[in-house]
């Protein structure tokens, strides 16, 4: 799947630059004139990635940084060409993946692109594998049921929780008689 990029920047020079640069690069982009539009789109579209400049008319890009990071999964990398007014440490701190200083040369964008997408997938695939472990921590491989580690991690929550509301709690052991047998006789694959 090609990433999505959106780039939002007032000058129409500087979207269109950077759009077709990042087109030429392999990478699916479009382009908005404002927080506002970026805002709009998002709300119907995926996009792996938005680069904002700083000021922008209306609500600003670290505005929009804050909101995407807060409801969309996707990164951000701010552009600024007013570097005395705006900090790299203040970007990062609400959310950004990185910080540019205009007038930024579209080949170090690109690297700097490629990086944050490249950490995007690794953290993506991090999570993914981790989802998996707990999944397969709590489940039996045989039957793909519930195993007696998350039966105990429950029980203890609902311990806790019966406690806390002052609520009864019952607990319902069944044993199959003779079980051992029928494993033995016929395999555990049976059983």
């Amino acid at each position: 799947m090609d990433n999505r990029i959106l780039i939002v920047d007032d000058k129409p020079e500087v979207r269109d630059s950077m759009s077709e640069y990042m087109r030429l690069a392999g990478f699916v982009a479009e382009s908005v004139a404002s927080a506002e539009d970026a805002l709009e789109l998002l709300r119907t579209n995926l996009f792996d990635l938005v680069i904002t400049d700083i000021v922008l008319p209306g609500l600003g890009g670290l505005e929009l940084t804050q909101l995407v990071k807060k409801k969309h999964n996707t990164d951000v990398v701010v552009m600024t060409g007013y570097s005395d007014n705006f900090s790299y440490e203040g970007a990062i701190s609400i959310g950004a993946s990185d910080f540019v200083i205009k007038p930024v040369r579209l080949e170090e964008l690109l690297l700097r692109v490629r990086r944050v997408l490249r950490e995007r997938a690794l953290t993506l695939e991090r999570n993914r594998m981790m989802e998996k472990l707990q999944k397969l921590a709590v489940t039996d491989g045989l039957t793909s049921l519930f195993n007696a580690r998350h039966f105990f991690t429950q029980l203890e929550l609902e311990v806790d929780r019966a406690s806390r509301y002052k609520h009864p709690l019952a607990l319902l052991l069944i044993d199959i008689d003779h079980f051992k047998d029928y494993n033995d006789m016929f395999g555990h694959l049976e059983g």
